[in-house]
């Protein structure tokens, strides 16, 4: 009988196995393998409730929800959607979680070792194919905040967080962090000593868009976000299959996608391995729903950070500013002089991309773009954006750029421009 129930145990063991016959090489500029993971534990899972033509897409560990995304559109990356804290991950008791720390405390010197090190954490998951990827990481939220001062009240309505903007691209790569991990586990010797061991990685799991979330290394990314640089981490990437009809011409027919890159399957992908990871889409009220985000550590809410933790956001990118870089298209002097002149055409949209491209980029053909565009009729809607912009600037002297608009604007218009940023700045 022992015998028997031994076997049993040996057969539905999670085991964990790189697929050597998939490389991917410098995947993001960096390493990465294809895992998969048999008899996965499903204690570490996705959820996806959907409620009155919404979902909300869950990190759950065990019953405990770790971050909650909601949205009405699930497929979407980068589509409007808004996120909430979850039950606190250093409140959960897992052995798996508690140790993973130290193993990569101790630096593996190759991605196939740091496998080897998280397996206890890739086994708590679903079974199914995963990508595991070195990444460096902002210690940012992508909205401009710390990346641990994550609270439910200062997002508004819903209490949750406008984490995107309108912009439907699905290019951006995996950039930015949430925490899972309440406030209370930050601990100021802790982040002085990765000050000094600033190559420890940190574990991360990626969410959605450019999203990822913190299975271990809250400190170590506080010590990043101090040094104004990047987190190295070890990220887990769940995949999203596309199931197309049998004749339909689709570049996702018999692809399988990993963030923002997809392959191919072939052979290997058509498996029994291969599932839809994101979790079932199951049908729910919102009352369940508000149950289960009402699990949520109040401690990201009562926590007061140091200003000097706080102020680190704003010197990471944006997610909204890294979009614009993508689809701003030309922003050469030589373009910009072109549509200042008027020799070229530039619609609104492309107008507002291109300045808040040049913003990051090139401050001096910012100004000139900008002037420009405030002078001229058509882009009289971007106005408030553009005032939205010249707000963050810390020096900038209007009354020296004006030399080329001069017959554009007159002097009652800029002085009024000139009082509504000086109180803007102010």
């Amino acid at each position: 009988m022992f015998e028997k129930i031994l076997g049993k145990y040996k057969k539905n063991k999670p085991k964990v196995a790189v697929i050597d016959n998939f490389t991917i090489n410098y995947l993001w500029n960096r390493s990465a393998l294809l895992i998969n993971v048999e008899n996965g534990k499903k204690r570490l899972r996705k959820e996806t409730l959907f409620v009155k033509g919404e979902t909300a897409e869950i990190l759950m560990l065990d019953n405990y929800p770790l971050i909650t995304l909601h949205g009405n559109n699930r497929a979407c990356n980068t589509c409007h959607k808004f996120i909430a804290p979850g039950y606190g991950l250093d409140r959960i008791a897992s052995v798996e979680l508690y140790t993973i720390g130290q193993k990569l405390n101790n630096l593996p010197e190759s991605l196939a070792a740091a496998v080897a090190d998280i397996t206890p954490v890739l086994e708590l998951m679903p079974s199914g194919l995963y990508l595991i990827a070195e990444m460096n990481l902002y210690p940012t939220d992508g909205n401009g905040n710390f990346f641990w001062a994550f609270n439910r009240e200062t997002y508004g309505d819903n209490k949750y967080k406008y984490y995107t903007k309108k912009e439907n691209i699905n290019s951006l790569n995996p950039s930015y962090l949430v925490p899972l991990k309440s406030p209370i586990a930050y601990d100021a010797a802790k982040v002085e000593h990765y000050k000094e061991n600033p190559n420890l990685p940190a574990l991360a799991y990626f969410l959605n868009g450019s999203l990822c979330a913190l299975l271990d290394g809250h400190n170590k990314a506080a010590a990043a976000a101090l040094q104004k640089r990047e987190l190295k981490a070890i990220v887990i990437i769940p995949p999203v299959y596309f199931e197309i009809e049998d004749g339909r011409d689709s570049y996702f027919a018999n692809r399988v996608k990993f963030a923002n890159h997809s392959f191919p399957s072939g052979e290997l992908l058509s498996t029994a391995s291969m599932q839809l990871l994101s979790g079932k889409v199951m049908g729910t009220t919102q009352k369940k729903l508000e149950k289960i985000i009402g699990l949520a550590d109040e401690c990201f809410d009562i926590f007061e950070w140091d200003d000097e933790l706080i102020e680190t956001g704003k010197y990471f990118l944006e997610a909204s500013q890294v979009i614009s870089l993508k689809i701003a298209d030309d922003i050469s002097a030589k373009n910009i002089n072109e549509i200042i002149e008027r020799k070229k055409t530039c619609e609104k949209e492309e107008m507002m991309r291109k300045l808040e491209a040049l913003f990051l980029n090139d401050q001096s053909l910012f100004k000139k773009l900008t002037f420009y565009a405030l002078s001229e009729k058509k882009y009289s809607p971007l106005g408030e954006q553009i005032f939205q912009i010249l707000a963050t600037v810390k020096e900038l002297d209007i009354t020296t750029s004006l030399t080329d608009f001069t017959g554009s604007m007159n002097e009652k218009c800029w002085k009024m421009l000139e009082i509504s940023y000086k109180y803007l700045q102010s």
